[in-house]
């Protein structure tokens, strides 16, 4: 599968779930991952490859970058890996609404 089909299906499925899946593109920051997705109380990034795709150096370096701030970066070569991405987006969503709709309270 081509990289950008793989780019296609994550923004497609991600959007079926509420998430917004935006290119992103850091001017002057070689290596920065494809896309930025925002979706509530949640931001990561994903870089797209396809199944023999590697990582460049400054992506290596870029992803390194983030890691230190704690914020996660995704590497996703196939519908399969992105399917287990949008799997565990629903699992977050779903223990963040449990979380805010409990009030600290126990039921």
């Amino acid at each position: 599968m081509l990289e950008k089909n793989v780019e296609k299906y994550l923004k497609d499925e991600l959007k079926k779930i509420g998430i917004d899946c935006l290119k992103f593109i850091a001017q002057g920051h070689r290596g920065a991952p494809d896309r930025i997705c925002i979706g509530q109380n949640m931001v990561f990034f994903v870089e797209t490859k396809t199944l023999t795709g590697r990582l460049s150096k400054l992506q290596e370096v870029f992803i390194k970058r983030l890691a230190k701030k704690e914020i996660p970066v995704y590497v996703v070569k196939s519908k399969k890996e992105v399917d287990e991405l949008v799997e565990r987006c629903k699992n977050e969503i779903c223990s963040t609404r449990i979380s805010a709709n409990s009030n600290g309270q126990n039921n």
